[in-house]
């Protein structure tokens, strides 16, 4: 079974597992807010040191929600409708790279390298909501409920053939 990857944003709204099966979309919120208020800060020629700080206060958080992501998500996501996440673990990297970048920024540079890291960040997170999205809808109802309550050790467990073994209930792997 495959997923539709094709149903477009307008369309979420519609599928009978909206909203609850959205998950990301109230972080994914908030990660534009902050980014565009950090943009705007820098703009305005606000202090480095408190924009540094307010900057690595919120990539702490993402960090968090990228290893969720690469760790759990992707994998489950993956491994049940046959998708590739290899691009957006890519993103990961490169917004890790933009990271970098504004950190060691100083100057003028600070906000151009906020604003570089602020496109990197909206190009990666609408590229995922599109990809991830439609495959959360599309799962069962208690299938959902299952991810959703469970650990990354549910996952490995789970899913045979990422442990090597046969028998997976999703894949035709041997």
């Amino acid at each position: 079974m495959t997923v539709d990857l094709s149903l477009p944003r307008a369309a979420w709204s519609e599928h009978p597992n909206y909203p609850n099966q959205t998950l990301l979309l109230r972080s994914h919120r908030s990660f534009r807010e902050t980014s565009s208020w950090l943009s705007a800060r820098a703009a305005r020629g606000e202090p480095r040191a408190a924009l540094l700080a307010s900057f690595a206060w919120w990539k702490g958080a993402m960090h968090g929600h990228e290893r969720y992501e690469e760790g759990k998500l992707y994998p489950y996501l993956e491994h049940r409708w046959g998708l590739s996440c290899a691009d957006l673990t890519a993103g990961h990297a490169a917004l890790a790279d933009a990271d970098a970048r504004v950190r060691s920024a100083r100057g003028d540079a600070l906000s151009e390298a906020l604003d570089v890291h602020h496109a990197l960040l909206m190009a990666h997170l609408d590229a995922e909501e599109r990809r991830v999205i439609p495959a959360l809808l599309e799962l069962g109802g208690d299938e959902f409920v299952t991810y959703t309550e469970n650990g990354r050790g549910w996952l490995m467990r789970t899913v045979a053939c990422y442990a090597g073994a046969s028998g997976c209930r999703w894949c035709t792997r041997s």
